[in-house]
C-alpha cells in the first residue's frame, strides 16, 4: 500500500521535476552495532590508535595515553546511543562528531567558541567532552535549537565576531568554524581573539569547491598548500553557477605565516563503516 502510494504522488511530481523519496537515517553507533563485546572493542582499538596518530600530530598533546584514548572513545560510541539530536542532514555526521569529540578531549579547553551551529549535535558532544568549559555558541539561526538539551552552552543568535568573547591570559581554548564563511576571515579572526587550535569544516582543496553550495572560500586546504591560481573562480554545483571569490595571494600567504600545524582528518569510515562528510581539519598558530 504504501508503495502504491509513493508511486501515485510521484507520479505527479515526476512532470515537475520532483521525486518523492524514502528517507533513511545513516548508520551510526546509535541504530547499527556488533552485539558481540570483543568485536566492539576491537574497533574500540583500530579508532584509538588512529585518533592518537592524527591528534598528536596536529595538537602535539604529550598527555594523552593510549588507554584514556580508549576510553574517550567507547565513551563516544555510548554517547551515540544517548543523543537526543537525531536525523541531522546538513550538520555533522560521524566523521565531524568523532573527531570533535576526540580533538576536545586531548585538548581540554576551558573556553569553547562554535560558530554555525545548525541543530546543536557538535554542540551537544562538545558539551559532553568538556563538562567544565565555558561554551559559546553562534548562528544567526537558533530556530533549530532545543536548549532543553544543554545545560551550561549559553547560545547566541550573531556572527560569533560581534560578540566580542576572547581568550584570556592563561586560558586554553579550541574554535570550532563550520558556518560557510571564508576560513581565512575566521583564522584570522581567531588568531586576533587569542585562539591558537581551531577546527575547520568544509575545508575544500580548490579543484572540489564543486561539492559544496556555499565553501568558505579561500579555505585552509587552499591556504596552507599555497594556492597561487587566479583571485577568482567558478564552478558549478547542483546545476547551479558559483563565482567565487578567492582572496589575493598576499593575503593568504601572511594567513599561512601564521599556521604552525595542519591536518585534514583521515576518514574513520573504512574503519568503522560508518560514514559523514569526511573535510574536517585542525589547525594550530603561533
Amino acid at each position: 500500500m504504501k508503495r502504491q502510494i509513493s508511486n501515485l504522488i510521484n507520479s505527479g511530481l515526476n512532470p515537475i521535476g520532483l521525486q518523492l523519496d524514502r528517507f533513511r537515517d545513516p548508520v551510526d553507533p546509535g541504530n547499527s552495532y556488533m552485539s558481540d563485546e570483543r568485536m566492539r572493542e576491537s574497533l574500540v582499538v583500530q579508532l584509538a590508535g588512529l585518533a592518537m596518530e592524527e591528534l598528536a600530530s596536529v595538537f602535539k598533546s604529550g598527555k594523552t595515553t593510549e588507554e584514556s584514548m580508549k576510553d574517550d572513545v567507547r565513551v563516544f560510541l555510548e554517547l551515540f546511543k544517548e543523543c537526543p539530536i537525531g536525523q541531522n542532514s546538513g550538520g555533522s555526521g560521524f566523521h565531524n562528531l568523532f573527531w570533535i569529540y576526540m580533538s576536545a578531549r586531548v585538548c581540554r579547553p576551558d573556553l569553547i567558541v562554535e560558530s554555525g551551529i545548525w541543530r546543536g549535535k557538535a554542540t551537544w558532544f562538545l558539551e559532553r567532552a568538556c563538562p567544565d568549559a565555558e561554551i559559546h555558541a553562534f548562528d544567526i539561526n537558533l530556530g533549530y535549537i532545543d536548549k532543553r538539551n544543554y545545560k551550561r552552552v549559553k547560545f547566541v543568535e550573531s556572527d560569533w565576531w560581534s560578540y566580542g568573547v576572547s581568550v584570556e591570559q592563561g586560558q586554553s581554548a579550541l574554535a570550532f568554524f563550520d558556518c560557510h564563511i571564508s576560513h581565512m576571515l575566521r583564522i584570522s579572526q581567531a588568531h586576533e581573539r587569542g585562539f591558537t587550535r581551531v577546527l575547520l569544516d568544509d575545508d575544500l582543496p580548490v579543484e572540489k569547491l564543486y561539492v559544496d553550495g556555499s565553501p568558505p572560500v579561500p579555505t585552509a586546504n587552499m591556504i596552507v598548500n599555497g594556492y597561487s591560481g587566479d583571485s577568482k573562480i567558478e564552478c558549478v554545483h547542483r546545476g547551479n553557477i558559483m563565482n567565487l571569490d578567492l582572496g589575493t595571494k598576499g593575503d593568504r600567504e601572511t594567513l599561512a605565516s601564521l599556521v604552525d600545524t595542519y591536518r585534514t582528518f583521515a576518514s574513520v569510515a573504512e574503519l568503522s563503516g560508518y560514514g559523514g562528510y569526511t573535510r574536517l581539519s585542525a589547525l594550530t598558530l603561533l
